[in-house]
């Protein structure tokens, strides 16, 4: 296996694990913070368009938002930023710990594009493994739906997580870093 690969491998492994840590923080903890409020955010949100769709109009007009909610939005969108960065950073590092091998543009795109690929194929297990587990032990739900058992929630989630999630986060990802790699190739490496 050429060294550029290798190095890049390695870059796209520790920018993987730093996308576990934010995973972990934006599954486990925005959820543990906020889901209660959210919750009841929802189900108040849910009463209010059940009654509006069956042609009343309710006096007091959209539930307000909860601060906690909010909240919880930003720190989501922090740690989406945080993400995106860290793609971009997987492919500046692949480019950083292989610049004796690259020669080309090209050498660089495809550093970027190998790191970033191996960045999401690190974290997604872990991603999927979060969403079950707080789909288990801390459910979102909607009253309109049902009561779903957990457990098909959880292997719903998983299944979305594999279907959606990462061919999404895999394309954006690669794109980020291989902009990184290439970024980093014109201007430090002249290439």
């Amino acid at each position: 296996m050429d060294e550029k690969f290798k190095k890049a491998i390695i870059a796209g492994v520790i920018c993987g694990v730093i996308l576990i840590v934010l995973s972990f923080i934006y599954t486990v903890g925005i959820r543990l913070a906020f889901g209660s409020e959210l919750q009841s955010w929802l189900s108040e949100l849910q009463r209010w368009l059940e009654q509006y769709n069956a042609g009343y109009v309710p006096e007091q007009g959209i539930p307000e938002v909860p601060m906690g909610v909010i909240i919880a939005g930003a720190a989501s969108l922090i740690l989406i930023a945080l993400g995106a960065l860290t793609f971009i950073g997987a492919g500046l590092l692949a480019a950083i710990m292989g610049a004796q091998y690259i020669k080309t543009r090209n050498d660089a795109l495809i550093a970027g594009a190998v790191a970033g690929a191996a960045a999401e194929v690190v974290h997604r297990p872990f991603a999927m493994i979060f969403y079950i587990v707080m789909d288990i032990v801390s459910p979102l739900t909607i009253a309109q739906y049902g009561t779903t058992p957990t457990i098909i929630s959880a292997a719903w989630s998983a299944l979305g997580q594999l279907i959606c999630c990462f061919p999404a986060v895999l394309v954006c990802g690669v794109v980020l870093s291989l902009l990184g790699a290439l970024a980093y190739a014109m201007l430090k490496l002249k290439v």
